[in-house]
């Protein structure tokens, strides 16, 4: 499979709540970075992280995916699109550089514009003190 096919089955298998499916297609020692916190964490924690964000949001997934095969592995371009139970549904746009080792994801680097994501941030400080 191409680098860009594994990505964009990556982020497909997140979508649709495809745990198993995400985490065969990360390399072992996998992590992602975000700007917004400026961490980097293991990918299996991200991956548990988003499904909390799907039990908890109306909706949760990507949409206008474009992918852009680099020297080093995928440049990918999208909208993050969530909704917040009675809110608005919230579009931030995303760049995610990934990168491999042995045909699998071992980094990704996210980066999200921090000021669309705010009332997404909001209501999950809110539910973590309710």
């Amino acid at each position: 499979m191409h680098r860009v096919e594994i990505v964009k089955a990556f982020f497909e298998a997140l979508e649709r709540s495809d745990d198993k499916t995400a985490k065969s297609l990360l390399h072992q020692e996998a992590v992602v970075w975000h700007n917004f916190d400026m961490t980097e964490k293991p990918f299996a924690a991200s991956i548990a992280q988003i499904g909390m964000l799907k039990s908890v949001l109306e909706f949760y997934g990507y949409a206008e995916g474009h992918y852009e095969s680099t020297e080093n592995g995928v440049l990918v371009r999208h909208i993050l699109v969530a909704k917040v139970p009675g809110g608005p549904e919230l579009r931030a746009p995303t760049i995610v550089y990934v990168t491999f080792k042995d045909d699998k994801i071992v980094r990704a680097e996210e980066y999200v514009d921090t000021n669309t994501i705010a009332p997404l941030t909001a209501f999950l400080v809110a539910q973590q003190g309710a």
